[in-house]
């Protein structure tokens, strides 16, 4: 997949360090996400003695979409400006 040619006008507006500060939430929120959901299926694993590998841990849910989603976008921010920064000293 492409990155977007145009930004979002909200992910525009945000300057450098927020940008960063934006991917480094969403990250935290991600392993935050991934601890739970681990924790939670190893809790019912244990309760209802199945075997550790099932069921399988990797199954998408919402909230790990959002928060790939915003570091997909914020990723892509920071590139658009990294390229535009390249193209201003060149």
């Amino acid at each position: 997949m492409l990155p977007p040619l145009t930004s979002s006008p909200d992910l525009a507006q945000l300057s450098d360090t927020e940008v960063v500060e934006r991917i480094e939430s969403a990250l935290r929120t991600l392993e935050s996400i991934e601890a739970r959901k681990t924790s939670a299926w190893e809790s019912f694993r244990r309760f209802c003695g199945l075997s550790p590998r099932w069921p399988p841990t990797s199954e998408p849910t919402a909230r790990i979409q959002l928060a790939l989603g915003e570091i997909r976008d914020l990723t892509y921010e920071l590139e658009r400006r990294v390229a535009r920064d390249k193209g201003q000293r060149a």
